[in-house]
């Protein structure tokens, strides 16, 4: 991994934009600061997790938000998938709608003293 997924120029999040290999399948993503990503054994997304994110592609797995959006996204135990916003007021974007209607808001919390 590299020092800037920590967030070494920003400390909001450095740029994440790249195309890395996971268990030899390609994944292109574009965010900020941090992104998780789990495949099954086939390669296909199970479960991803992404700050900024504005762009991901597994395959023919693809989402492109015309904002970066914190999220997180999962199949439950039954194969549906499950996601999290955080920090987005009105409807949630509607490429990740089409994947869901099953999401969870979460505010941003307050930062420390």
């Amino acid at each position: 991994m590299s020092p800037d997924l920590a967030g070494t120029h920003d400390v909001s999040g450095d740029p994440v934009q790249t195309t890395m290999k996971i268990s030899g399948h390609d994944v292109t993503v574009d965010a900020m600061g941090i992104v998780g990503v789990r495949l099954d054994r086939n390669g296909q997304l199970v479960a991803l997790a992404a700050g900024g994110l504005k762009r991901f592609e597994r395959g023919a797995f693809r989402i492109e938000l015309p904002e970066r959006t914190d999220m997180a996204l999962w199949q439950d135990a039954t194969g549906k998938w499950r996601g999290a916003i955080q920090g987005w007021s009105g409807p949630v974007p509607a490429p990740l709608a089409a994947l869901t209607d099953q999401w969870q808001r979460l505010a941003i919390p307050s930062p420390l003293p």
